[in-house]
C-alpha cells in the first residue's frame, strides 16, 4: 500500500494490520506522518505490527516502487499530493505524484504479478459538469491541476489495464474526513481546520457564502470501499466508483453540526460564528455522490449520519491539545 502514512492509508493500513493480512507499506513522509503509524502500531499490537514491512521512499521511484511491490497480491494506490489549493501552489509536483506516480505503481504493481491495482481518485474529475448527483460516466473540465492529475491517473489505469489485462479500480473519493486527519498550514481541510478553532475557542474562516455543498465522508466509509474493490469480481478490466454518502452538506449546516459536537463534548461554542472570508480559487458550487454503481457492483452500503465521525475527530483535538498543555 502506498500512503501508508497518510490520514486515510493509516486508517486502511490499520484495518488490514487488524484483519492479520502482511501488508508492504510505502510512504515518503511528505504529507504522511509518523504519528500516524505510531496510532496505528496501538491499536493493532505488537504482533501484528510485526506483519507490516515499511519501504519509505517516493512513489515516482521505479526501483523503490519495485522494491515494495515485490510478492504482493493487491497493490492500494494511496499516496498522492493533496489539495486544490496546494495543486494552484504546485503544479507541476503535483502531476508527477498523482499522475507519473500512479504509472510508475501501476508498472511495478504489473511486474510484481498483482492481481488489481486500487486506486484512490478524487470527485474533484467532475470539475465544471453541473450535474448534482455526480454520476461516474459523465465528468466535466478540470477546474485545477489537482483535478487534471487525477483525471490523468484515471486515463493512465484504464489504458493500463486496457492494453495489459491488468485490472483496476479508481474510488472518487468525496470530502473525506476522521481522525488523524491533519488541521495545520493553508492546506488543510474544512472540517480539520474549523474542529481546530472551534477546540481553541476561535472563529473559524468561512469562504464564501457558506451554501456551497459537500459530501462529507466519514474515513470508515473510504476503508470499507478499499476493501471491497480490492475483493469484489468486476466485469471490467478498469472500473471506476464514486464514494461517498450521498447526502449534501452546506458549510453553514457543517458548522451547526460542529457546534452541536462541541457542546456533546461539554465545549460550548454556540457564541462563535464564522468570519467571512474570500471563496476559494477553481471551488465547485454543489458536490454529491451517486452510488448506484457502487451499490450495484462493490455491494458499497454508505454511513449513516456523521456526527459520531464530527465528534471523533473533535476528541482527537482536544485530546491532542490536553497533552499538550
Amino acid at each position: 500500500m502506498t500512503g501508508a502514512a497518510g490520514f486515510i492509508g493509516s486508517h486502511l493500513l490499520e484495518r488490514l494490520l487488524l484483519l492479520d493480512q502482511r501488508v508492504h507499506g510505502l510512504d515518503d513522509f511528505s504529507t504522511g506522518r509518523r504519528e500516524n503509524l505510531a496510532a496505528v502500531e496501538r491499536a493493532v499490537g505488537a504482533e501484528r505490527w510485526r506483519r507490516l514491512r515499511f519501504v519509505t521512499g517516493d512513489v515516482r521511484e521505479r526501483g523503490t516502487v519495485r522494491a515494495a511491490c515485490a510478492g504482493c497480491e493487491l497493490v492500494l494506490h494511496q499516496a498522492g499530493l493533496g489539495s486544490v489549493v496546494r495543486s494552484l501552489a504546485e503544479p507541476e509536483r503535483c502531476l508527477e505524484v498523482n499522475a507519473a506516480g500512479t504509472w510508475t505503481v501501476l508498472a511495478a504493481a504489473h511486474a510484481a504479478g498483482a492481481q488489481r491495482l486500487v486506486l484512490a481518485s478524487s470527485s474533484s474529475v467532475y470539475g465544471d459538469c453541473p450535474d448534482v448527483p455526480q454520476r461516474e460516466e459523465r465528468i466535466g473540465h478540470a477546474l485545477s491541476p489537482y483535478a487534471a492529475s487525477k483525471q490523468v491517473a484515471e486515463l493512465v489505469a484504464a489504458g493500463f489495464s486496457r492494453g495489459l489485462g491488468f485490472p483496476s479500480v479508481a474510488l472518487r473519493y468525496f470530502n473525506v474526513f476522521g481522525t488523524r486527519q491533519d488541521p495545520h498550514g493553508p492546506y488543510a481541510a474544512v472540517i480539520p481546520r474549523w474542529s481546530r478553532a472551534l477546540v481553541a475557542g476561535q472563529a473559524p474562516e468561512l469562504e464564501g457564502d457558506g451554501l456551497q455543498t459537500r459530501d462529507f465522508t466519514p474515513v470508515a466509509a473510504v476503508v470499507e470501499a478499499n476493501l471491497l474493490a480490492a475483493c469484489t469480481a468486476l466485469a471490467e478490466p478498469a472500473s471506476v466508483f464514486n464514494v461517498g454518502t450521498g447526502r449534501e452538506l452546506s458549510l453553514q449546516e457543517l458548522f451547526a453540526s460542529l457546534v452541536a459536537a462541541c457542546a456533546s463534548l461539554g465545549l460550548e461554542r454556540s457564541s462563535l460564528h464564522p468570519r467571512a472570508g474570500p471563496a476559494r480559487p477553481a471551488d465547485r458550487r454543489a458536490s454529491r455522490a451517486d452510488l448506484t454503481h457502487a451499490r450495484a457492483a462493490l455491494g458499497y452500503e454508505p454511513p449513516g449520519e456523521n456526527d459520531a465521525g464530527l465528534r471523533a475527530t473533535l476528541e482527537e483535538l482536544v485530546d491532542s491539545r490536553s497533552r499538550a498543555s
